[in-house]
């Protein structure tokens, strides 16, 4: 007894929750005085259906089962559980007779962690229980330390791969039209391949701007620093910003007389969300085409709509267009090309700043994308 209580001190159990398993209500009291004054968190079942259904309603970090029990028996109940993706993961220990011993063996067979006899002393059982939960939390942090290690893979591989095909090509047509450039007697460069030049040396800077925005973004250290911002000044500053694209294409920006309202966000973040949606709205709209821009404010929530007078967006990929784990990428209505990482920077970065982002459109009718943000 003395050793017990030095265990039961020793090993504490706070919050852990265990199901206890076992046909006679004897053997279930003396499990429940094991665990007593420990801190564990305890549920019970009386019968082999009884624990499957509880590995389900408590779910229990860890079960001690009985082998011999009614309705169904220990071994069947332990199938059941492993069968689940919900409870397979729950270490099990078996509790059983000596005479059961060979009948645990298909237990384990089945992913029982572990088996104690009867009768158990108490400090064993507390010393197997701590075993198995330590074992069960280092194989849920070897798996998540897995997903983000394959998350890291993942998005090295993505930047490899844009590198490789995307910045290539701008970059190196800028290289090729350079070498192409003569002056002509008169000191007067030709203009159509300044022209060209300028072009993919805009595409080239666009494409690792949004490449070390997206990459800064996927890091859970990337921290958001929000403060109060004026929703006009942002939008001015980012439609100055690009107004020699614009230009470029006679376009018409028209801003509403309502945008004077305010939002808490992070003003760089909301910045590049704005200029990727505008840059855009531009690539996507004709020559001489219109973009407007607007909000809506319904009680704590403010809408920023930027909407084109372009060639819209069909349902497929509208579906697709948000997608971290897919690219998607068409050529402006002068053929301008992108990298496709630039609205699912808007998506992360808004829901970053505690928004949503979604698109409405209509094919060969333009497109409006709608920012929610909380205002203010």
């Amino acid at each position: 007894m003395m050793e017990t209580a030095i265990i039961k001190h020793q090993l504490r159990f706070d919050g852990v929750k265990i199901l206890l398993a076992d046909d006679a209500l004897k053997n279930l009291q003396v499990l429940a005085g094991v665990f007593n004054d420990t801190g564990a968190k305890i549920s019970f079942a009386m019968n082999g259906k009884q624990a499957v259904d509880q590995s389900i309603a408590f779910m229990p970090d860890l079960i001690l089962l009985d082998v011999s029990m009614p309705v169904l028996d220990g071994i069947a109940a332990c199938e059941a559980i492993k069968s689940n993706p919900l409870t397979r993961d729950i270490p099990i220990i078996f509790l059983t007779a000596k005479t059961e011993t060979d009948d645990v063996v298909s237990g384990l067979m089945q992913g029982a962690a572990d088996y104690i006899t009867k009768p158990f002393q108490s400090a064993e059982l507390l010393a197997r229980v701590r075993t198995h939960l330590e074992l069960s939390k280092a194989r849920k942090s070897l798996l998540v330390a897995n997903k983000q290690m394959a998350e890291l893979v993942a998005i090295r591989d993505r930047l490899l791969s844009i590198i490789a095909h995307d910045l290539r090509s701008p970059i190196g047509n800028l290289n090729q039209l350079l070498d192409l450039i003569s002056i002509p007697e008169d000191g007067s460069p030709d203009a159509e391949l300044l022209s060209l030049c300028r072009s993919s040396a805009s595409e080239a800077f666009g494409l690792l701007e949004n490449l070390l925005n997206w990459a800064k973004g996927q890091y859970k250290e990337s921290k958001v620093n929000k403060s109060v911002i004026n929703v006009y000044q942002l939008i001015s500053n980012v439609v100055r910003n690009q107004n020699s694209a614009i230009k470029r294409k006679n376009q018409r920006v028209v801003l509403s007389e309502d945008l004077g309202h305010t939002v808490c966000c992070d003003a760089c973040m909301m910045d590049i969300v704005l200029r990727n949606l505008l840059s855009n709205a531009i690539k996507f709209t004709p020559i001489g085409g219109e973009i407007c821009i607007s909000t809506q404010k319904t009680n704590d929530v403010l809408e920023i709509h930027v909407s084109d007078s372009g060639v819209g967006i069909s349902e497929e990929l509208i579906s697709k267009i948000f997608l971290s784990h897919t690219q998607h990428s068409t050529l402006g209505t002068a053929n301008e090309k992108g990298s496709g990482l630039g609205l699912m920077i808007c998506k992360e970065f808004v829901e970053k700043n505690c928004g949503t982002i979604h698109v409405k459109s209509v094919p060969d009718e333009g497109a409006t994308f709608i920012v929610r943000m909380p205002a203010v």
